[in-house]
């Protein structure tokens, strides 16, 4: 979390007015990931029968899936603090870019593994 300065700038209206709307939009996607990661974690443990890999990959997914719509709430909700709070507003803001960067820093890892992947398997399919 960032450090409180004695002096904490405020932001405009129409600057709350942009924050507050990003917030909104967040809280959809967020709803929307959470919910989805859901049901895939249900899909995945239905398939566990099956015997194969695909359900770990199903709840794996979901899991994932999870994460990211919980850390996008709590980024929204620390936009939205800095609508509805005054004399607080760069801590709030530095707090809702941590949360959102946890999201990039997951999905930076999941590329690099992706890709670990891909080599891995055109390594093998030129063997």
């Amino acid at each position: 979390m960032a450090e409180t300065s004695q002096s904490e700038y405020e932001f405009s209206p129409a600057h709350n007015t942009v924050m507050s709307e990003f917030s909104s939009a967040i809280v959809m996607v967020s709803i929307g990931t959470i919910l989805l990661g859901s049901i895939t974690i249900l899909l995945g443990l239905g398939h566990v029968t099956r015997g194969t890999w695909q359900p770990l990959f199903e709840v794996g997914g979901g899991v994932v899936g999870l994460a990211i719509g919980f850390w996008l709430m709590n980024g929204a909700h620390a936009l939205d603090l800095v609508v509805k709070t005054e004399g607080s507003d760069v801590t709030h803001l530095m707090s809702a870019l941590a949360q959102l960067r946890r999201i990039f820093r997951l999905q930076a890892l999941l590329m690099l593994v992706q890709a670990l992947l891909l080599l891995l398997v055109v390594i093998l399919s030129l063997r």
